[in-house]
């Protein structure tokens, strides 16, 4: 009987130790995970001063990031061969969870280059740069 005692007293020790206040995302990573289901790859993406790899068509990419509200940043090679510069709407990422932004065609996108700052879905900044 002694034994099952100290059994349970360990055994509630440890239970107390555990804190699951926050749903269970204590101690987790924030990360931003980007999914390219464009028809064009994605080059030179930024989210705050984490940069991701080029993400081919199809292809996604996760990386840890801190928590805030921050744009996307990345380049598309245009149809005529140009290269254009975009930012997606504001991500919100919240700490200790991961967030997906998922981009397609009609993904609306801003043109970062020159003053315009023109906003339009991905396939129509492709089609006419």
């Amino acid at each position: 009987m002694k034994k099952f005692l100290v059994l349970a007293a360990i055994l509630a020790l440890v239970l107390a130790g555990c804190d699951n206040s926050d749903g269970g995302v204590k101690g987790n990573k924030t990360t931003l995970t980007i999914r390219n289901l464009t028809d064009y790859t994605l080059w030179a993406i930024q989210y705050g001063t984490v940069t991701f790899p080029s993400i081919g068509i199809g292809g996604d990419q996760t990386r840890d990031v801190s928590d805030g509200v921050r744009y996307v940043y990345f380049v598309m090679i245009g149809n005529s061969g140009g290269e254009g510069f975009y930012r997606t709407d504001a991500v919100t990422c919240e700490e200790g969870k991961n967030t997906e932004l998922i981009l397609t065609n009609n993904t609306l996108v801003t043109n970062t280059l020159g003053d315009e700052n023109i906003k339009d879905t991905i396939r129509n900044m492709v089609l006419n740069n």
